[in-house]
């Protein structure tokens, strides 16, 4: 189970760099400076909604002693929404000084592919493992 909870992800991440193009990605739409963080709003909002209820239900589950495979899904839900909001951040600031910076010339997009498949595998990993934490500690309560 264990092995589970890196392998997937990875394998998942490995999937996305073959499958999509290998391009820069843009984040913000018709290059519009900052439109990206209308989504971004919601996203670390639904991110940090994730992590607070995978660590309550951490805490439930060892309370009742659900099994442990439930309270890992629970942690793994947590520690990958504190990886997917710390990834998306700082790959976005990277990207906003690169894009637009002060001399008011845009530069190249900084955000390749892999950082764009590590985004989507994060994310993902998260509510997976999150619902998948949730849904196991409910039945085994």
């Amino acid at each position: 189970m264990e092995w589970s909870l890196v392998a997937i992800p990875a394998l998942m991440w490995s999937l996305y760099r073959v499958i999509l193009p290998n391009q820069k990605w843009e984040f913000d739409f018709d290059q519009t400076n900052a439109t990206f963080t209308l989504i971004l709003n919601y996203l670390v909002r639904l991110a940090c909604g994730l992590i607070v209820m995978d660590v309550v239900l951490g805490v439930v589950g060892r309370l009742h002693q659900v099994p442990k495979g439930a309270v890992g899904l629970c942690v793994a839900g947590a520690v990958y929404g504190i990886l997917f909001l710390v990834h998306t951040l700082v790959a976005y600031e990277r990207y906003l000084h690169a894009r637009y910076p002060r001399n008011g010339m845009m530069g190249i997009s900084p955000y390749t592919t892999a950082s764009y498949a590590m985004t989507r595998t994060l994310g993902y990993s998260t509510v997976a493992f999150s619902v998948g934490g949730l849904v196991l500690t409910v039945l085994a309560l």
